[in-house]
């Protein structure tokens, strides 16, 4: 772990003195990201980072989210007692990721007319704009996302020198993006078959980055996890989640359960209620607002048991119910639906016991909220909050990526996008920041296929390849 550190500060530090262009990208994009800050001191705060802030205030932690995240915010708590410190933090790694990327796509060979037009877009886009002072796991994770994507094209050009530091490295952020987020998780197997797939490291090192990713995931979840008593949430709670909102769909759209499933579902809540507050869009309506629902027996061993059986088998036997709910939910994540029915951004700091407020109203702020409320407007709301928009340039790019042989490409596009899928199915709310990183790393895609498209750069030698590193 020293070496890594000490390998990430050098090349930091290597890279600010001899590139003007990085200390003009980087500072440029810290100015214009802080003045978010500035107008919206001390940064934004909803329910969820609340609750993480207390738990950094108590040192009384739980796992309802990611505890590692928790654990950064307690560390930064520690050093500045404020969010804005959280929220500087998110400034300076989107900054130091935005300036990075773009001196080495430039170094590829990438025109600098595109390198100036994604500088603008990441600076003048909403989303990451009002997204880097908002204390949510989601910013972290989709930058992480994205720093391992361009490190990913870095190691596919210059596989002779990928070292054993290098590939701890990248177990490291495999770590990190895998407990940023519960869904996560699914980063742990897919990134050493990614590097393997793509022929940048062998079968020795495959096992030294999978044995890597295992001591680290074990340290952290078992050993840290104790260390620190972390209270851990039922593990059934988003599985069982998924199948409570299409149970409401089930019962919204006719269905007539049985006597056993209904005394089953009455236990949780009753029928009617069921029928009345299901919302495709996400699983609060069945949760909040009095909800009657008994979520303690999702503690119950006997009680999952239980409905797990019903629960299947009324999914597997009526699976247009199933799919009709995905297809919904999915729909006002992406943007597809009604626009009431997808939650873009917060723009201020929920009710707490610190007494953390922000700052009195300033002209920066209402100009900006002005931006943000003209960038939730149709047409441009379809260019600047619609995922469902961004998926479909996203699969225009996996299709070149074959017919055109930029294997970087392909690998870039499914390091960004594996939780899509994976959210299709699983997931339970309509937030624009569960898919947050197809959204902060797009305009890099349009770099990464420019210097796909100059054929020589794919074919020269390894001397020069090694030069540019």
């Amino acid at each position: 772990m020293k070496k890594i550190i000490i390998a990430l500060t050098t090349n930091l530090f290597r890279a600010m003195k001899n590139n003007k262009l990085f200390l003009f990208l980087f500072f440029s994009s810290f100015s214009v990201y802080s003045l978010w800050l500035f107008a919206f001191f001390p940064g934004i705060m909803s329910f969820d980072s609340v609750s993480q802030w207390e738990q950094a205030s108590t040192k009384i932690y739980n796992n309802a989210h990611p505890f590692l995240h928790t654990l950064l915010i307690t560390l930064l708590k520690s050093v500045w007692d404020t969010p804005a410190f959280v929220a500087l933090f998110q400034i300076i790694i989107s900054s130091l990721i935005i300036a990075y990327s773009l001196v080495f796509f430039l170094k590829l060979g990438a025109s600098k007319k595109k390198i100036f037009i994604v500088f603008f877009i990441l600076l003048i886009l909403p989303s990451v704009g009002i997204y880097n002072i908002t204390l949510w796991k989601d910013v972290l994770f989709a930058q992480c996302i994205t720093a391992l994507s361009i490190i990913f094209i870095k190691d596919f050009l210059n596989q002779t020198k990928i070292t054993n530091t290098k590939i701890i490295l990248v177990a490291v952020l495999t770590l990190l993006i895998s407990n940023m987020r519960h869904n996560g998780i699914i980063y742990l197997p897919i990134v050493p078959l990614i590097y393997f797939s793509f022929r940048i490291i062998n079968v020795k090192k495959l096992a030294l980055m999978t044995i890597s990713i295992i001591i680290f995931y074990i340290t952290l979840n078992v050993i840290v996890f104790n260390v620190l008593h972390v209270t851990s949430t039922s593990d059934s709670l988003p599985r069982e989640f998924v199948k409570l909102q299409i149970i409401g769909n089930a019962l919204r759209m006719g269905y007539a359960p049985s006597k056993e499933e209904s005394d089953t579902i009455e236990k949780l809540m009753p029928l009617e209620e069921f029928r009345k507050r299901y919302n495709c869009s996400a699983i609060d309506y069945l949760r909040i607002d009095n909800s009657p629902m008994n979520e303690k027996l999702f503690y119950d061993k006997k009680f999952i048991s239980e409905f797990d059986k019903i629960s299947n088998a009324i999914i597997m036997n009526n699976l247009q119910f199933a799919i009709s709910d995905r297809i919904c939910l999915f729909s006002s994540l992406t943007g597809l639906s009604n626009p009431r029915w997808q939650f873009l951004y917060h723009n201020d700091i929920d009710e707490n016991i610190f007494g953390i407020k922000q700052s009195s109203n300033n002209s920066l702020r209402n100009v900006l909220n002005s931006y943000l409320v003209w960038s939730t407007k149709y047409p441009q709301r379809f260019i600047l909050w619609s995922h469902f928009f961004y998926i479909l340039i996203y699969i225009y790019f996996f299709i070149k990526s074959f017919y055109t042989k930029n294997y970087a490409l392909l690998g870039f596009i499914i390091i960004i996008t594996i939780n899509v899928p994976a959210l299709f199915i699983f997931g339970i709310a309509r937030d624009f920041r569960y898919l947050y990183m197809i959204n902060f790393a797009l305009p890099f895609i349009f770099l990464v296929d420019d210097i796909g498209n100059r054929k020589k750069y794919w074919s020269i030698s390894r001397d020069y390849i090694k030069s540019l590193f």
